[in-house]
């Protein structure tokens, strides 16, 4: 008798077993996975979303997405910041579930009726998701929320009523211009009745004053653009500060891009806070910006361009001939070594030969070129550098002015400028030490 009683609880136990293991056991698995997944409190893809609107208690905010950036459209219209935006869709996108209260009637208590900020999100196929944000909890640490088409109250993550109550102003793009540097094929500068025009030829920029076309210093020509497009925005004026001022605005910028891309043009003016009021005229936005701006006006076509006495890339030199008072030299590129035109005479130091090579493209004239024909006197200092086959590059040469710290020197490239005199006499110098650095 004992040992079918033991036989029947081993076979009730068995199918207990198998009943955990069949059914039980995928049945937990699957409320688990389910209770994971839910806690998702949207499960969309927000990237297709195109209109955001934002029911807050002092303003109703509204985004719409253009081509393919976000504007503000209320309750004013500019370009939207795209780090605010993209800031609220991942908050909704990583949004968890920390509870779910159940369903209720009684929305009061929870600031739910009616809610005190409701944010609904559009995509081209209709609306994606709508939320009703209520108070916080007791100790703060979530808001109540309801989705819209539920009864059930959720406990949620404060970050979403926070990135939806942010200022209107944080929701506006900063930036004054927005441009890609190597779109710009030229930018004019106007200052009253005077204009200042720059244009990129290949990696280069040029100007055009008095008839003569002027090599930029690409560094410093850029910096000017990149000033430009540093702006941002300090204040958002009212219109009543600057009225119909702009009409009479005799500081301005366009900068042109590569088409079809329509140039975009902004003019300044000074506020009655000493900050500059900027106005974009491709679509009338008024800024306040920081005075950074006034530099771009300050500068002319001196500050810019290439100061180079000598407009040569190194790598076409093939060889230097340099006449000084009490010394010349010949310098001749055979491979990658520099030697003399008889290569059986001497061996020169290699490094000082790049010194000396470094000095004379480091050359810069002080005062701008003017009209003026090569001096007639005997010059004190002459370069010449020529290329492959014996082909000219340029020549330079030095004449003693009235001042001892400087010297007249002319360019064919350039014209008749004015030079440091001690720059000239450390290349005469390192010319001497490559001398004497010759070894047999």
């Amino acid at each position: 008798m004992r040992t079918r009683t033991t036989i029947a609880f081993f076979v009730v136990a068995l199918i207990l077993v198998a009943w955990m293991l069949i059914v039980e056991r995928p049945a937990d698995e699957a409320r688990r996975v389910e209770d994971a997944t839910s806690r998702d409190l949207y499960d969309i893809d927000f990237d297709r979303a195109t209109s955001i609107r934002i029911v807050r208690p002092a303003d109703t905010l509204a985004l719409a997405m253009v081509d393919t950036h976000w504007d503000v459209v209320a309750p004013v219209r500019d370009l939207a910041y795209q780090g605010s935006v993209g800031r609220v869709l991942k908050v909704l996108s990583d949004a968890q579930i920390d509870r779910d209260l159940g369903p209720t009637d009684d929305l009061g208590p929870f600031g739910l009726a009616p809610p005190e900020i409701n944010i609904t999100i559009l995509s081209p196929a209709g609306t994606m998701m709508s939320l009703d944000i209520g108070n916080f909890t007791v100790d703060k640490s979530s808001i109540y929320v309801r989705r819209s088409g539920e009864k059930n109250v959720l406990l949620a993550s404060t970050s979403i009523r926070r990135a939806c109550l942010y200022d209107v102003e944080d929701w506006r793009n900063r930036r004054v211009l927005n441009f890609d540097l190597s779109a710009v094929t030229e930018y004019t500068v106007e200052t009253g009745s005077e204009a200042m025009r720059w244009r990129r030829r290949g990696d280069t920029w040029w100007t055009v004053q008095n008839g003569d076309s002027i090599l930029g210093d690409t560094e410093a020509v850029e910096g000017i653009l990149r000033r430009i497009r540093g702006l941002r925005v300090r204040r958002f004026p009212e219109a009543s500060e600057y009225g119909d001022r702009f009409d009479f605005a005799r500081l301005r910028v366009e900068v042109v891009k590569t088409a079809p891309a329509p140039a975009q043009r902004l003019s300044m003016l000074w506020s009655s806070t000493g900050y500059p009021f900027i106005r974009t005229e491709h679509d009338g936005r008024v800024v306040e910006t920081d005075s950074a701006v006034v530099g771009v006006f300050d500068v002319n076509v001196w500050d810019l361009r290439d100061k180079r006495p000598l407009i040569f890339d190194p790598g076409s030199v093939k060889r230097v001939e340099i006449s000084a008072v009490d010394t010349t030299a010949s310098l001749v590129l055979r491979g990658t070594e520099w030697g003399s035109p008889n290569p059986s005479i001497s061996r020169l130091d290699q490094g000082r030969v790049r010194v000396l090579l470094s000095s004379i493209a480091s050359l810069r004239f002080e005062s701008p070129p003017r009209d003026l024909p090569k001096p007639s006197r005997e010059s004190v200092f002459r370069l010449v550098l020529y290329g492959s086959d014996a082909n000219l590059i340029d020549e330079f040469s030095c004449y003693e002015g009235d001042a001892q710290d400087t010297w007249v020197s002319y360019s064919p490239s350039v014209g008749t400028t004015t030079v440091s005199a001690d720059a000239v006499r450390r290349i005469v110098e390192r010319l001497r030490l490559i001398r004497k650095a010759d070894a047999p």
